[in-house]
């Protein structure tokens, strides 16, 4: 019983070491990257992702939860046979659906290149589509592995993908920049799909050496009812996670032009975006990865436990995933809010003008903020699914998703905000598709958990008010003074929360 309390937490804990560590390197392999490409091959590199993103989610993204919930379920009530079921209907639809997402992205690339103002970017996204097929396999095991509950191999693979794409992408786009931009990025494209391919290979032998010994009977393949099951609710997770691919998608065409009307020239416009969805986007998903984890666990565990009647247990779950998203994500926001220069003239620094290093540090400010939002709203997704309600987190995207694209058309034409209008939309997008969630949520979140919010929040406050003191006294100007800041406020952070939780406990012992 004890395994069973603690399995979320641990779960979500491991996840969210692999996933923090490589985010980390995929942080540290943007700034060599940026360096190869420019900020203008960082803007087309990002203007890639957008119609990537959304045929992947198209392709694959449902499949894990889905595939997470159903085996969970049918796990803890026994049927193994069942599971096994699932798990090869899930292989047979993700394997049609990656082949035919390649080819459209394959026949699409061209009429999308002249629509995004850059005939010659359809190179760029032949390097990259052939990943959504190994993709689909990586969906797949991640779906078994976190159905149990083991969270590792899809941390590992996770990992895997990085560090691949780190050594492979920076080798190749060095290697075709020496042709011009437009073959640097897709050198870099290049090498994400390399990275998926090494990371399905790892999950596809961990499967075959940790499945089972024991044959399982499945009496048969049962076709149409488990893809009767998977449809379920993979249709609303899909249509959900569509909405800010699509979204991601109309911006990438939409800010630039909107910069242009401005009196932007089209480089100028393309670099602005390069820095708000590029040098400034992948610092503000950094925190995100936290909340992912917790997302991830959170699901299979509120799955078994609802199946099984255990509201008590699905409340505490609930309560216990807010806290530590709380936990892990608000010092972050506060760190980047508070660092934000320093951050940005140490990572790019060398590549950025001055006045693009004043821009972003701008950006990340907001984005900072807005990533607090996302991070809720993951998690409340996660839950929410894991009672098996899968329409609210899609109307929640969905509210989110236009909010984004009226602000960013109302904003960013107003010649004193122009691009912040991206990431202030990004802010309000995600305030509204938590404030949807939380909604359905909230009366299951105790006092208690409150209490203990905000006490994380006095301490947040607290490990502000050092970096003032730190950044006021030191001109934090390079690695060591920067690395020096931000593990000092780490320790003021977690001291505070022991003197703050040591009093509750001490309390409650009198």
């Amino acid at each position: 019983m004890k395994k069973a309390k603690n399995g979320f937490a641990r779960g979500a804990i491991t996840l969210c070491v692999f996933l923090m560590v490589g985010k980390v390197i995929g942080a540290v392999y943007r700034l060599p990257l940026t360096y190869i490409l420019g900020s203008e091959g960082i803007g087309i590199y990002q203007m890639i992702f957008p119609l990537y993103s959304l045929l992947l989610t198209i392709s694959s993204s449902a499949v894990p939860q889905a595939l997470s919930k159903l085996i969970s379920e049918k796990q803890a009530k026994g049927d193994y046979g069942g599971a096994k079921q699932i798990f090869r209907v899930a292989t047979i639809w993700l394997i049609i659906f990656s082949f035919v997402c390649t080819a459209i992205i394959l026949i699409a690339c061209m009429p999308i290149s002249r629509m995004q103002g850059n005939a010659q970017s359809y190179i760029c996204y032949l390097g990259i589509a052939p990943s959504i097929i190994f993709v689909g396999v990586i969906s797949v095991y991640k779906g078994y592995f976190q159905g149990q509950e083991n969270m590792v191999p899809s941390g590992v693979a996770s990992l895997i993908e990085q560090v691949v794409k780190m050594v492979a992408g920076l080798l190749l786009a060095y290697l075709f920049m020496l042709n011009g931009v437009l073959f640097g990025v897709f050198g870099a494209l290049l090498g994400v799909s390399i990275s998926e391919f090494v990371a399905a290979i790892y999950l596809t032998v961990r499967y075959i050496i940790t499945k089972p010994p024991r044959k399982i009977v499945t009496n048969g393949l049962n076709f149409k009812s488990c893809s009767k099951a998977l449809l379920s609710i993979c249709l609303p997770v899909t249509l959900g996670s569509l909405i800010l691919p699509l979204v991601q998608f109309i911006d990438s065409g939409l800010v630039v032009k909107l910069l242009t009307m401005s009196g932007y020239s089209q480089q100028e416009a393309t670099s602005l975006f390069g820095l708000s969805s590029g040098a400034v986007g992948s610092l503000v998903n950094l925190p995100v990865v936290l909340s992912l984890s917790v997302a991830t666990a959170v699901l299979p565990s509120i799955s078994k436990s609802n199946v099984c009647g255990n509201e008590q247990r699905v409340k505490s779950t609930i309560n216990k995933s807010f806290m530590l998203t709380i936990l892990l994500t608000l010092p972050c926001v506060f760190g980047l809010f508070m660092l934000s220069r320093p951050i940005i003239s140490f990572l790019y620094g060398g590549v950025f003008s001055e006045a693009e290093i004043e821009i972003a540090s701008y950006l990340l400010k907001i984005g900072a903020v807005s990533c607090l939002f996302l991070a809720l709203t993951q998690v409340s997704s996660g839950i929410l699914q894991g009672k098996g309600n899968f329409k609210t987190p899609m109307f929640a995207l969905l509210v989110g998703g236009v909010f984004k694209i009226i602000a960013n058309i109302v904003l960013i034409k107003v010649p004193q905000i122009n691009i912040y209008g991206d990431q202030i939309a990004n802010l309000l997008c995600f305030l509204a598709a938590f404030l949807v969630n939380i909604s359905f949520i909230a009366k299951q979140i105790t006092a208690a958990t409150y209490r203990d919010i905000l006490k994380i929040l006095i301490a947040s406050i607290v490990m502000s008010g050092f970096i003032s003191l730190f950044i006021y006294f030191v001109d934090v100007n390079n690695f060591w003074l920067l690395a020096t800041s931000i593990i000092c406020a780490v320790m003021v952070y977690f001291s505070t929360l022991i003197i703050l939780f040591y009093n509750k406990s001490n309390k409650k012992e009198w």
